[in-house]
């Protein structure tokens, strides 16, 4: 059926017995087609409960209609409903992410420990070194020279206040932020090229560093192990144990970063006689090659 557009229960019926309706009487007496509709009044009483069963059926498929409008503005109410809180815990989130995004660049305030200022303060390495033991990884071991702290300390703030990085600030918009993760030094020097002095002299700055970002005490006594077995070995004595001391350094601590990595990582406390007399053939094979490029030029 047709979608009704008004309430049946409103109409009224037709006066059939009115002038108008005479061509409707006429019409139903003479075809005979209803039984015992023969007179005027018989025709007008057939008109009127056949408009009045029709009026009831139309009503209830009104209440019908109306009832299922009813439900469907319901059910859309709250879909309306469940989308605008959805909506509402979507900002939420945003706003709680951003929110996090602005706190996580911040620095906490801890209360104020009742205590003198240090008397010595170590010097600080290069932001880059700094961040690369926050993160466990290997650096050169340039970074904690005395001189190299007191160079990057010279050029960082020259570039620091340029430095920036793309973000995401939690509500799908790229933001730039000011980067604090600094940059390798150009003037850096690898391991394997520093002397046995700048060795030494750097690694207590290098152990103090991984106290400072955090590092386990077990990990920060291993790799004190590491660098005084290497001061105390006899190796130093004999000719070029020392520069092989220096390629032993630089091989091992790079070869422990590595294998930690990958998570099986070795005690770097426990000296590598085998090893070590590898660097200190390689030493010797080197200078060896360099007396006979000599020797030809």
């Amino acid at each position: 059926m047709e979608r009704l557009n008004h309430d049946p229960s409103l109409d009224r019926c037709p006066r059939y017995q009115d002038p108008p309706y005479a061509l409707h009487r006429a019409a139903l007496i003479q075809s005979q087609a209803v039984a015992n509709v023969t007179t005027e009044e018989e025709a007008v009483a057939f008109l009127t409960q056949t408009w009045r069963e029709a009026n009831v059926a139309e009503q209830e498929v009104w209440r019908n209609q109306q009832a299922a409008d009813e439900a469907a503005e319901a059910a859309a109410a709250a879909e309306a409903e469940q989308n605008a809180a959805a909506q509402r815990a979507e900002e939420r989130r945003r706003e709680e992410a951003e929110r996090k995004t602005l706190e996580k660049g911040k620095v906490k305030l801890h209360p104020i420990r009742r205590v003198p200022a240090p008397e010595h303060i170590t010097a600080r390495p290069a932001q880059y070194a700094i961040n690369k033991l926050k993160n466990h990884e290997h650096v050169f071991l340039w970074y904690f020279l005395l001189s190299s702290c007191k160079l990057t300390a010279s050029t960082s703030a020259a570039v620091q206040d340029n430095t920036y990085s793309i973000a995401d600030n939690g509500s799908g918009n790229i933001v730039f932020k000011q980067s604090a993760q600094g940059t390798p030094s150009k003037d850096a020097v690898e391991d394997i090229n520093l002397s046995w002095a700048d060795i030494v002299a750097a690694k207590m700055r290098l152990l103090t560093w991984m106290a400072k970002t955090g590092w386990p005490e077990e990990h920060i006594e291993m790799f004190s192990a590491f660098f005084t077995g290497m001061e105390v070995h006899e190796g130093h004595e004999a000719p070029m144990g020392t520069e092989a001391m220096v390629r032993y350094h630089a091989i091992l601590r790079r070869e422990w970063h590595d294998c930690n990595e990958a998570g099986a990582p070795f005690d770097l406390a426990v000296f590598s006689e085998v090893l070590y007399r590898q660097c200190k053939q390689d030493v010797q094979d080197e200078a060896q090659a360099l007396r006979a490029a000599r020797s030809v030029s």
